[in-house]
């Protein structure tokens, strides 16, 4: 089976501990440590358990949908920095 790429919004499962949920994260260090953190679905309760983080190399794609994330303005970096009239 040909690995899938982890990207944010797909469902995805740690190899080593089991732990599954959804990437809602993805984040690069200074040495190249990619990380990614993972939403686990509701629980019984109906409580949202917290995400965790994992080394990306050790997280496997699974066959779910992908969460939408495209198509939406998510935020981010300004392309400009507001500017405004300034008494002068």
């Amino acid at each position: 089976m040909e690995d899938k790429k982890v990207e944010l919004g797909a469902t995805v499962r740690d190899t080593v501990s089991g732990f599954a949920g959804v990437v809602i994260g993805i984040t690069t260090f200074l040495h190249g440590c990619l990380r990614a953190g993972v939403q686990p679905p509701v629980d019984k309760d109906g409580k949202l358990p917290d995400a965790v983080w994992f080394d990306v190399p050790q997280l496997r794609v699974t066959p779910a949908a992908k969460h939408a994330t495209s198509g939406r303005d998510l935020g981010g970096p300004m392309v400009s920095m507001p500017t405004r009239n300034m008494p002068g």
